[in-house]
């Protein structure tokens, strides 16, 4: 997870700190005594639960500005009671702008902890293979390069140049310039400046005791170990702050402490914030205590230091720590692709040429043009005329025209033959429109009792054509009803031809979806990867909760500071995770949540949250795959 990205969470976190500790409303009756204007727009600008930098800073000044009139003001023209008042509304501002600078500090020691922790994760997942090791042994191999040749100049410079260049540049007369091989290893690998001393080794024993895979990895470890030493003090710090929280109840509650009480509560939180922005180890034992005798609004100067001075310092001092800690930049990791992707391509354009890319292509081009285009379009024009405007097996014209040849026939055989009436006739045709030759078949059957005869008379033959005709017609009338059975189910015809070829471009591009998604941490549930950092990150939560880093302070909590930094760290990761990726207005991304929050609850002791723990993996482990991630862990 990305620093970015997880500011989200870390925001969502300090806004709900904040909202829980800065509702803090005067303890008079407004209506009885109104505020003074210029405290009641400053308390305005403070009720956004987590205001800037700027909007707290010109919060500050308009306090100092409101102290200086009010202490010129209070012996004069203000009684007793408004004088109270006043100071309450004052109260109310300062606490709200301490516990503002709080939330900053909170979420700038969250920011620094999780920054360290995703680069300290980074150089981990390189160290774990042996393909990454060297990868990343030749991104910087131009750069280790350049520092080794910079030491072997400023050793040239610094020894004889003219006895040098009588001997020659030979690698035994370089080598004489290094006695102690490992002072050339450390222009190439720095890390070993701190991980080891300068021994009196020959150069090959040197060079084969620590090849430069070896190095590289033991760089790796150097830099992740000291990427994680800085997010323990981050997160120590932050356990620190975290369990200010409790000390705020008073606050929070209003349950009627003296205006000593709170000030000494507000005070110790301002000297306490700036122990730890201004020391690496912080503890809360030494800090200072009470203003005694100064009045509330003297928190003011050394709050405004807080965002001034000992922030910013503070944001400087992080970034040049981290600077030489994090990994590579873009260009450094991405150079040995831009050199060599242009001949890789070159000579793999020139062996594609020996075969038959026409072929390839035109078997592609024929397979959507005509098994996805054509029938697609097919079915979309099927779509649109609903089953008409296209001949059939049997055209409408064409039936009707049998029909009406054998009607004639039969019309006229009648007239001539049988020697109708013109009624006679019309009921004769009638008969024929529905499929009745009754009449017909009684003059053939009368025929084929004198075959001889009747054949020269001509009426045996006029009836066998009028059978034929009438089969013609049944014919046609057959071939229509399955043709109006084909027009019926065309569509369906159409949707099963095209399924093959869809089926298959789905496969493909869901193949490549998965593929693209599994570089970019999408999928179900975020992906696997995903999934897999969310387990690791419930991992280090159990184990967090099952040991200590140090003694924890009985009187305050069973965890102690540093655990409770590095729960939050974690706690972070499952925050954005849930957010991200679970699916919302869902009971798994509901009941998530309400977990977490469980684990980020103060209040609750180390039992308590390993029994959330323990839900977490009961409730949640099988619907995220976490059994299946334990599995991919272990081949690691």
């Amino acid at each position: 997870m990305n620093v970015p990205a997880a500011s989200t969470a870390i925001t969502q976190q300090s806004t709900a700190l904040y909202s829980s500790l800065s509702s803090l409303p005067p303890s008079t009756d407004d209506n009885q005594h109104p505020q003074n204007p210029r405290i009641r727009n400053i308390l305005s600008k403070l009720t956004i639960p987590n205001p800037t930098a700027a909007t707290l800073l010109d919060a500050i000044s308009a306090l100092q500005e409101n102290a200086a009139k009010s202490t010129n003001l209070s012996a004069t023209t203000q009684s007793s009671t408004e004088y109270a008042q006043a100071q309450e509304e004052e109260r109310v501002a300062i606490a709200r702008c301490v516990l503002g600078t709080y939330t900053h500090v909170m979420h700038e020691l969250l920011q620094e902890a999780m920054e360290a922790d995703v680069e300290a994760d980074w150089w981990q997942n390189v160290q774990r293979s042996r393909m990454s090791v060297g990868a990343y042994f030749l991104q910087t191999l131009p750069y280790r390069v350049y520092q080794l040749s910079n030491a072997v100049v400023r050793n040239i410079r610094t020894n004889n140049l003219a006895a040098f260049n009588q001997a020659g540049f030979g690698l035994r007369n370089i080598s004489g310039l290094f006695p102690r091989p490992s002072v050339l290893l450390q222009s190439a690998f720095p890390h070993l400046n701190q991980s080891q001393g300068a021994r009196p080794f020959s150069f090959g024993f040197h060079f084969q005791l620590h090849s430069p895979f070896a190095l590289t990895r033991a760089e790796c470890e150097s830099r992740k170990l000291a990427l994680r030493e800085k997010r323990d003090r981050c997160a120590k710090d932050l356990g620190l702050l975290y369990e200010i929280a409790g000390s705020l109840q008073g606050l929070r509650n209003g349950s009627g402490e003296d205006a000593g009480d709170v000030q000494g509560q507000l005070a110790e939180l301002v000297y306490g914030l700036q122990e730890i922005l201004s020391s690496p180890n912080a503890d809360f034992q030494q800090r200072q205590k009470l203003f005694s005798g100064q009045p509330t609004h003297a928190l003011l100067f050394p709050i405004q230091d807080l965002l001034l001075t000992f922030l910013p310092a503070y944001r400087l001092s992080h970034a040049n720590e981290i600077k030489y800690l994090q990994r590579p930049s873009r260009l450094t990791r991405a150079w040995p692709r831009l050199l060599l992707a242009p001949p890789l391509a070159f000579f793999a354009l020139r062996y594609a040429a020996r075969i038959p890319v026409r072929d390839i292509l035109e078997t592609i081009q024929g397979f959507w043009q005509g098994w996805v285009v054509e029938p697609v379009a097919g079915i979309l024009k099927t779509v649109r005329a609903g089953g008409e405007g296209e001949v059939g097996i049997v055209s409408p014209e064409g039936l009707k025209s049998d029909l009406d040849s054998l009607e004639r026939m039969v019309l006229a055989l009648g007239k001539e033959k049988l020697s109708m009436s013109q009624a006679e006739l019309t009921s004769l045709a009638e008969q024929v429109r529905l499929g009745d030759l009754t009449a017909v078949q009684k003059l053939y059957e009368e025929d084929l009792k004198t075959p001889l005869k009747s054949a020269v008379k001509g009426s045996l033959v006029r009836s066998l054509l009028i059978q034929v005709q009438k089969t013609k017609v049944d014919v046609d009338l057959a071939l229509t009803g399955i043709d109006k059975l084909l027009r019926s189910q065309e569509l369906t015809f159409g949707f099963v031809g095209v399924a093959p070829s869809l089926a298959v471009l789905y496969a493909l591009v869901g193949w490549f979806a998965n593929v693209w998604r599994s570089g970019q941490g999408q999928g179900r549930y975020g992906g696997a990867n995903r999934r897999l950092a969310a387990f690791e990150a419930m991992r280090r939560i159990e184990r967090l909760l099952n040991t200590s880093h140090e003694p924890a302070d009985p009187e305050d909590s069973d965890i102690s500071p540093l655990t409770q930094g590095l729960l939050l760290l974690s706690l972070t990761h499952l925050r954005w995770y849930a957010e991200t990726h679970l699916p919302p207005r869902t009971r798994l991304r509901d009941g998530f949540l309400e977990d977490v929050a469980d684990l980020e609850d103060a209040g609750l002791g180390r039992e308590e949250k390993r029994r959330v723990v323990e839900r977490m993996w009961r409730c949640w482990g099988e619907r995220l795959g976490w059994g299946r991630e334990a599995e991919v862990t272990s081949l690691w």
